[in-house]
């Protein structure tokens, strides 16, 4: 998140990406939480919420004691942005959460890096049903403490997802069902990256008329 890197997590146990668009946000598991909310704590809280703790164990929330707009106004004015990366291990559809967007580039091959800029990271609170007073981010302590980050509507405003509901490819038809996985794609960021050209307008082929009708056909005048 911005310049901060998540890597203090626990280096033998993977992550995995759960995409839900039932979901409005990023829930995070309980272990993965308290380590993300050291970091945001200690890279944020002094600069932009008076020393306080912007995201909270106990309640598994994170939010900055200060409207979205001033906040954003003291970002604009210092010139650092909360932009949030989540890098995808395609390689393994695993999720590394410790890379950054600059590492990600260095691995394009293997990673794909979704990433979350700050307009959609600062909630204002009485989307929250709290007050306008407070500004929120969208990451919260999940209820299992297991290797699933939940990632919610928050990435689907931002890019386009394929869902292939084929039963079983090629690869894995030997599997059993219960170890079959529904595949995925995800496309660039949305926003006019992809061009698509025009297409000509074709003209019609003329009508060909066959010459048997032309003989069949009544003859104008006095009989």
């Amino acid at each position: 998140m911005g310049d901060m890197i998540l890597e203090n997590l626990d280096s033998s146990v993977k992550r995995y990406s759960l995409f839900d668009p039932g979901s409005p946000f990023i829930y995070v598991p309980e272990s993965d939480f308290n380590s993300f909310a050291e970091i945001v704590n200690k890279g944020f809280a002094t600069r932009y919420n008076n020393g306080s703790d912007i995201c909270h164990k106990n309640t598994g929330n994170c939010y900055f004691t200060a409207a979205c707009s001033d906040l954003i106004l003291s970002r604009d004015l210092e010139g650092r942005d909360f932009d949030f990366s989540l890098v995808l291990d395609t390689a393994n559809s695993t999720t590394d959460v410790s890379r950054n967007a600059q590492s990600a580039q260095r691995y394009s091959e293997i990673y794909y890096n979704l990433s979350i800029p700050t307009s959609h990271l600062l909630i204002p609170g009485s989307e929250m049903r709290d007050l306008d007073s407070k500004c929120f981010l969208p990451f919260f302590k999940s209820k299992d403490d297991g290797d699933t980050w939940v990632v919610g509507r928050i990435i689907f405003e931002l890019y386009y997802f394929i869902f292939d509901m084929t039963r079983a490819s090629s690869e894995q038809a030997d599997l059993d069902s219960s170890e079959r996985v529904l595949k995925i794609g995800i496309s660039v960021p949305k926003g006019g990256i992809i061009e698509i050209e025009e297409e000509e307008e074709v003209s019609p082929p003329p009508e060909i008329k066959d010459p048997e009708d032309e003989e069949k056909a009544p003859v104008e005048g006095p009989q």
